[in-house]
């Protein structure tokens, strides 16, 4: 089950209520686990962190709300490897140039691998809102340090540059 989801804060209050049947004969083996993730709305969702809360350590009681007060525990994910980039701004000609150069460590693709092609999704975002996106040729997903050497020019005025900023992304394809 998800919550709504709640737009531009750093302390969302959700208090929402869901009710989900179990097997009463069961009720201890069962766990609960939340998740707090970031929303967005142009990739998967960021996983930030989690509570997981045993229901055989809970004291349950017909038409009694338990209250979890678990503090969040830090998302701690697997390693992912290494994009290197490349940033340039000419002031004059207002010209912001991304150079991505190489990926580094990443990890084995599942799947067939004379297959598997991997490229790099490049998205500028100004402000929260994406603005403009770009994506390198396909390399073959055998190597686990792709060489792209490519380089992306966007126009960004002075004045936005302190609010532009870049999302990228490693994305694997079954050819």
């Amino acid at each position: 089950m998800q919550t709504k989801i709640h737009r531009r804060t750093d302390n969302p209050v959700f208090n929402e209520g869901y009710d989900v049947s179990v097997d009463s004969a069961n009720i201890t083996s069962y766990v609960v686990k939340f998740l707090v993730c970031d929303f967005d709305r142009f990739s998967r969702h960021v996983n930030v962190g989690e509570v997981t809360s045993d229901l055989s350590k809970l004291e349950l009681r017909p038409s009694k709300e338990v209250l979890f007060n678990d503090l969040i525990e830090g998302y701690n994910e697997e390693e992912l490897g290494e994009i290197h980039v490349a940033l340039m701004y000419l002031p004059t000609a207002e010209k912001l140039s991304v150079t991505l150069l190489n990926a580094r460590s990443l990890p084995a693709l599942e799947g067939t691998k004379k297959n598997m092609e991997t490229y790099v999704k490049l998205l500028m975002m100004y402000d929260g809102r994406p603005i403009k996106k770009s994506k390198t040729a396909c390399r073959k997903a055998t190597d686990s340090n792709p060489v792209y050497n490519e380089t992306f020019v966007f126009d960004v005025p002075p004045y936005q540059l302190d609010k532009v900023y870049f999302n990228l992304a490693v994305i694997g394809v079954n050819k």
